[in-house]
This record gives C-alpha cells, structure tokens and sequence, in this order.
C-alpha cells in the first residue's frame, strides 16, 4: 500500500502541468495578438507536441520532425539529419536543473540540450526501451522518465528503478 501511495504521488508531480506566467490573467484573451506558423513559415512540419521556453527567451517545438528553436524571426530544426538527435519524434520538453532542458522522443530515447549540445541518453540508463514522454528532475538528485510501455523509471545516482503495473501504476 505504501508503495502504491508513493507512486501515485510520483506519478502526480511527473505529470502535473507547471504554472504558465506569461499572461496576465486579468486580461481578455482577445487583447492579445496571435501568431500561428506552419510549415511554409519554418517548422519542419505542422504537428507540435510540445513547447519549451530556454531561459534566454528562445521558444523550442517538439515536432514529428525534430526539434526546432524559434528566436522570433527564424526556426532552426535538430533532428537525426543534423546528427542532434536519434529520433526525429519529439514529445516531451522539459527544464533541466543544470539550466539545459531533456528531450523525449519516440523511439530516439532520452536527450539532454545545454549550451548548443545534445547528449542522448536512453536504455543504457536503465530505461525498459527508447520510447520516452516527459521527464522531470525531482530537486532531490532523481530524473523520473516516462515511456511508453515500459513504466516509469526513476533514475537516481546511477541506478534505474521502473514502477510499472506490478507496482499500482494504471499502466505501463
């Protein structure tokens, strides 16, 4: 029971959206102008699945195609044509505590982005397979890893320990 209650509670903070303050929430949605860009105006393709803000103001789209940076003019792509990446299918961004970011990705496993290099990360960690969704650093030294069919693993001081169905997770 203890063990089902502690998942369930790490599953929470893995999960659980991080507050947005990039609008002011006591104005109309309307008083804001809107942006949309395709394909024809620099994304590699027109899927997005995730979004991440750098802490020098550069927005990063996680895409079928890569991952690209936006500086508010140009899109710069990194995918597995440009060596950055293993996999082209970005579906998880999030903040490192280093001041980089990790990078999931379907089949490509896990990456980590800092200071213009990529590191790629993946079952040589312990990860039960290379098809990564988010990831979250704990504060406490952990990097929790989402997957798709293989659980989710906490990877702490170079050890990996996957919490699947077996242990109360809904699934794996």
């Amino acid at each position: 029971m203890k063990t089902v209650r502690f998942l369930g509670i790490a599953l929470i903070i893995v999960l659980l959206p991080r507050a947005g303050h990039a609008l002011d929430p006591s104005r109309a949605i309307t008083q804001y102008a809107v942006q949309t860009w395709f394909a024809k105006d620099g994304l590699p393709q027109n899927s997005v699945h995730a979004i991440y803000e750098d802490s020098d103001g550069y927005l990063w789209f996680g895409t079928e195609e890569g991952l690209t940076r936006f500086d508010g003019a140009h899109f710069t792509t990194f995918n597995q044509a440009t060596g950055s990446l293993h996999h082209n299918y970005v579906v998880g961004l999030s903040p490192a505590l280093d001041g980089g970011f990790w990078i999931g990705s379907l089949n490509g496993g896990l990456a980590h982005y800092k200071g213009g290099t990529f590191t790629q990360r993946g079952q040589e960690l312990g990860i039960a397979n290379n098809a990564v969704r988010p990831a979250f650093e704990d504060g406490r030294g952990g990097l929790w890893v989402g997957t798709v069919g293989g659980g989710l693993v906490l990877l702490q001081k170079g050890h990996a320990t996957a919490y699947t169905q077996r242990d109360g997770l809904p699934s794996d």
